[in-house]
């Protein structure tokens, strides 16, 4: 998968999350992070589609206490 376009889908996902927010910067750490996990979930069995996989990563790193 191209992972300029993952990335591109998880700017998108995040656009809810921290419009608005002065300062808010995702590490690109962080951004490796979420695209091996969406390509983890995407290799697995009965994955669901990658807009659904990049939208829960999203959320579980937004929701993470780790990362605040």
């Amino acid at each position: 998968m191209d992972k300029k376009f993952i990335y591109k889908m998880i700017d998108d996902a995040l656009i809810p999350y921290i419009s608005g927010v002065d300062g808010w910067e995702i590490r690109d750490e962080d951004y490796e992070i979420m695209y091996d996990r969406i390509i983890e979930r995407k290799t697995q069995a009965n994955a669901n589609e990658l807009y659904e996989l990049v939208e829960d990563v999203v959320y579980e790193y937004i929701t993470s206490d780790a990362n605040v």
